[in-house]
């Protein structure tokens, strides 16, 4: 298959391994390609440069980002440690209270899903039975929800604490001990 005759073609050939200009283009051409060429490395050297800088702050904010995290974290901790300490009524029960906590929001969904089935279509068209639905279960929902959480993060922090002092004490159990002096 040979090259369309209406191709456009080059000024330049394939010549020995090198690209030389074909008979009739001048040198001032090949240095206007050259100059043109060395303009498109500037601007991508200065694409790169700049990419590189967007990547540095991007960098930077990852790393406020996670000093915020970390510092969250820690304020956490720390606030249960405190509730844990100021009522010590609590230690220990938060799992069995998640628990129950997860139950009666399974309970008050199910009913929720009952009156929605029950209702169907009439909840779309009838004012009285969405005001009734918000009514019955969007208040109760929303603060059940709220209560599990914080239950929750407390059983999670309490589940946390009794790995770390599972841990320790193996660690303690492992470390070799000093021989009797006599």
């Amino acid at each position: 298959m040979g090259i369309p005759e209406n191709a456009v073609t080059s000024q330049f050939v394939w010549a020995g391994g090198q690209l030389a200009p074909q008979s009739g283009a001048g040198m001032t051409e090949v240095a206007a390609l050259l100059r043109e060429l060395i303009e498109l490395n500037r601007a991508v050297a200065g694409m790169t440069q700049e990419l590189l800088q967007n990547s540095r702050q991007q960098l930077e904010l990852s790393k406020r980002w996670e000093q915020r995290t970390v510092e969250q974290i820690q304020n956490n901790r720390e606030e249960l440690l405190r509730l844990g300490k100021q009522h010590p009524e609590l230690r220990g029960r938060s799992q069995d209270v998640e628990k129950l906590m997860a139950a009666v929001i399974g309970k008050s969904m199910g009913e929720l899903y009952d009156y929605v089935e029950h209702h169907g279509e009439d909840i779309a068209d009838s004012d009285f039975v969405r005001s009734e639905l918000v009514e019955k279960y969007g208040g109760m929902l929303y603060h059940l929800h709220g209560i599990h959480g914080i239950v929750k993060r407390f059983s999670s922090f309490e589940r946390q604490m009794q790995l770390e002092q599972q841990q320790q004490a193996q660690q303690q159990q492992q470390q070799p001990k000093p021989p009797p002096t006599a």
